[in-house]
């Protein structure tokens, strides 16, 4: 059965729309038709011209009712003859409603091929009989005939895809890279070519018969066209969309004004104009997937993220500057500066500090820097940067000899944690960990003391720590 008949209501469909009676529900059936397929008709009849936007017959539906041809062929007859094509589009016609002419396809889909041999032998040329089956052609061109009367001499082969494309709006296919047999269809679907296949190198083509089963089809009868025919013939049919993506490559949001057939991009311009809200959709989006760390945080908006998680950890006070929240939340805190923007450089010199500071009232600022404050002054006089990394229990780096006089452990959070003391040796090693500063000078200090005394000689190693004064220089500077 040729594949042009299987499971297709479209001619059902335009017979019952030509005699008023779309309501097909109303109508008695020993096997009712599934409506996916009566809608699949309808949605062609559409694309044909057939019906309006209603379900109603058209005057072009009532012109292609009269062929007794499918539809699809009707309409093709009906274009071809504004073009002075008819006799081509009959030979089309009949060559993709009946059987195949070829005693096989010797590794070829092309249409264009059988078109010609079929000419020939109307034309009583000499075919290879071997190949082609004569009788078979000879049923084709009575055929033909009937659907079209008068013959020509010459035939324009050039324009054949065209007139295939008029039958099939929907099967349009282009090469989905340079030299590849993949094709992507107008309907969004796929297909493939045998890789010997002749129609191989063609950019464009029009298929006729597939193997819709698997989900990439193949192709049996397809033939090539132009993109500069689809754009002058199927004009109606392309539209232009502005589609905004992110380039991965270079890092940014592109828009592009893409002109389509269906599925099948066309031509596309790249637009400079980009301040709309798709765009900031498409970069907060990209920046979501690329993770906060793509992001260039500054030391001091780092510090300050830092330092609110460690009260919030605690005690919810500020904004939830977590790096899920943030992350989740990108729409809310980031994008109202984002206007104009469209790289990740650019996102990348953005002033985060100031940004994640805007989030936070005065009064917040305020209790920031009472309860989580960057820096602590110690005995020495020195101001000691806190390290807020662990949100649990931040940390302060210090030289041993800045901390003497300072019998208890310093706190943060207005007394409630106590801080975590590195005591460092003068060469900024770390060489003792506490949050007992008591029990480390009662303790720990004198084995301290005589371990690196002999190799800091240069340092202040006093005998009782908790009555000496604290300093950040040398014995020789104090």
């Amino acid at each position: 059965v040729p594949e042009i008949h299987l499971a297709d209501l479209s001619q059902m469909v335009l017979e019952l729309a030509r005699w008023g009676n779309d309501e097909i529900n109303t109508l008695s059936w020993m096997d009712r038709p599934p409506i996916s397929a009566i809608n699949h008709a309808k949605k062609l009849l559409q694309q044909l011209g057939a019906l309006d936007e209603k379900g109603d017959i058209t005057t072009h539906g009532i012109a292609m009712s009269r062929y007794g041809l499918h539809p699809r062929l009707a309409h093709m007859m009906l274009k071809a003859q504004t073009l002075g094509l008819a006799y081509e589009a009959s030979l089309l016609a009949v060559l993709v409603s009946e059987k195949d002419i070829y005693r096989n396809t010797f590794g070829s889909s092309d249409m264009r091929e059988r078109v010609s041999v079929l000419h020939d032998v109307a034309r009583k040329v000499p075919v290879d009989t071997q190949c082609i089956n004569l009788k078979q052609c000879q049923y084709l061109l009575a055929n033909a005939k009937r659907i079209e009367k008068v013959q020509k001499e010459t035939i324009d082969l050039e324009m054949l895809g065209i007139l295939m494309a008029f039958a099939y709006p929907d099967r349009i296919a282009k090469q989905r890279y340079e030299k590849n047999h993949s094709y992507l269809l107008s309907n969004a679907k796929g297909a493939s070519l045998h890789k010997s296949d002749a129609l191989f190198h063609a950019r464009f083509l029009v298929i006729s018969d597939l193997d819709a089963r698997s989900k990439d089809a193949t192709i049996y009868k397809a033939i090539e066209l132009t993109q500069t025919q689809i754009e002058e013939h199927l004009q109606a049919q392309i539209y232009q969309n502005d589609e905004v993506d992110w380039n991965e490559e270079h890092q940014r949001v592109e828009v592009r004004r893409v002109h389509r057939l269906g599925a099948i991009p066309l031509r596309e311009t790249q637009l400079m104009n980009t301040s709309n809200e798709e765009v900031l959709d498409v970069l907060l989006e990209a920046l979501e997937a690329l993770g906060l760390n793509a992001l260039n945080w500054s030391k001091e908006a780092l510090l300050l993220r830092q330092r609110v998680n460690f009260v919030n950890a605690h005690q919810m006070e500020f904004p939830d500057f977590s790096d899920d929240h943030l992350l989740e939340n990108m729409d809310e805190w980031l994008s109202p500066y984002l206007s104009g923007i469209t790289t990740l450089r650019a996102c990348q010199n953005l002033d985060f500090y100031n940004i994640l500071l805007g989030q936070m009232s005065f009064e917040q600022t305020q209790l920031l820097d009472t309860l989580a404050p960057n820096k602590l002054k110690v005995a020495s006089g020195s101001n000691i940067a806190i390290d807020y990394t662990n949100s649990d229990q931040p940390v302060l780096a210090v030289r041993l000899q800045e901390m003497f006089g300072t019998q208890s452990t310093p706190t943060v959070l207005g007394g409630k944690v106590k801080l975590m003391i590195h005591l460092l040796s003068p060469a900024s090693r770390p060489m003792q960990v506490t949050q007992d500063l008591e029990n480390f000078w009662n303790n720990t200090y004198e084995e301290v003391k005589k371990e690196l005394r002999g190799k800091y000689k240069k340092h202040y190693w006093p005998d009782d720590p908790l009555t000496a004064i604290a300093t950040s220089k040398t014995k020789k500077h104090m």
